[in-house]
């Protein structure tokens, strides 16, 4: 099968795969209706790594649908917040996404003991 080269909107020139190339998957416990540009997550948006039982802010997302065409930093209308500060705190860039909350380091909501 060849693979398409996509850019992300706005023309930045990032990949779109570049997040299934480093380990990681859009997933969501529904899809949404469909609509212009395919399948999409229907409410919250996680990260999980390719193969992995959970999401990145730690959820059981076994059977969650999987959405590899759509990038986490700008395809995504709801993300998880705890996923966005995994991923920026592992790449040092959400894409631009400010709606983590301060409370969160490293996909570990305040409060919870960290490993």
């Amino acid at each position: 099968m060849r693979e398409r080269s996509m850019q992300a909107p706005g023309g930045t020139g990032r990949s779109k795969r570049s997040l299934v190339q480093r380990g990681w998957v859009v997933v969501a416990t529904h899809r949404g209706p469909w609509r212009a540009g395919g399948p999409h997550p229907w409410g919250t948006a996680h990260l999980k790594r390719i193969g992995a039982a959970q999401t990145a802010c730690g959820q059981p997302a076994q059977g969650w649908r999987g959405f590899w065409h759509l990038d986490f930093r700008t395809d995504v209308d709801s993300p998880c917040p705890a996923c966005t500060a995994v991923l920026r705190a592992e790449t040092g860039d959400a894409g631009g996404r400010t709606d983590t909350p301060s409370g969160v380091r490293s996909g570990i909501p305040s409060g919870a003991p960290e490993a």
